[in-house]
């Protein structure tokens, strides 16, 4: 079994996966490379999506955001999905582990600030939408929301949806479109992401 190598470039803004050629370590082959957002500073790899091929997440400095390449399977990745983190953070190191033992990996962020700032992004990745969502609905019912707080934030494609409650799988209260993102319709089955409160 070979293991392959990851590396990100803070100039040039990508994200590259290296294949050995052979068990001797020194033969690699032509990297593969991936636009990763402006400052991938640091990588982090593990089955973030449960389909047991590796992923990729990044850590932007300039953009304080984590960039999460979903793997292929064949050495090529998605187009990062970007989870922002707090402004100002500025991201320079991440980790993968399950951190709070669900069996999925999370990742958590080092911050380059004063204020020692550790943001932990929960993985929830097997809940999604029960129903499609309008962009004016304050319910959002989920396929399981057992892992989630009674209170906190999401984001469903690109719009951040705080909420201030939970009655079994739906999310009550919910403010639509915060930190400058858009709200908009969402069918039943997108993907809804927890994102968590940082300290």
């Amino acid at each position: 079994m070979r293991g392959d190598a990851i590396l990100a470039s803070i100039l040039t803004s990508v994200v590259a996966a290296l294949g050995a050629a052979s068990r001797n370590v020194s033969l690699i082959l032509q990297p593969s490379v991936f636009t990763g957002g402006w400052g991938p500073i640091a990588i982090a790899s593990g089955d973030l999506d449960g389909d047991g091929i590796p992923d990729i997440a990044s850590s932007a400095s300039f953009l304080d955001k984590v960039s999460v390449f979903v793997g292929q399977g064949n050495g090529n990745f998605a187009a990062p999905v970007d989870f922002a983190l707090p402004e100002n953070s500025d991201p320079v190191g991440i980790t993968a582990s399950d951190f709070n033992g669900d069996g999925t990996p999370d990742l958590a962020v080092a911050d380059f600030t004063d204020q020692g700032i550790v943001s932990l992004l929960l993985n929830a990745s097997e809940v999604a939408l029960a129903a499609d969502i309008s962009a004016t609905d304050t319910s959002i019912a989920l396929t399981e929301a057992g892992q989630l707080p009674a209170s906190g934030t999401i984001i469903i494609d690109a719009e951040l949806i705080q909420y201030t409650g939970k009655q079994g799988n739906t999310l009550t209260g919910a403010i639509r479109g915060v930190n400058g993102t858009v709200a908009a319709a969402h069918a039943a089955g997108a993907a809804v992401t927890f994102i968590p409160s940082t300290g």
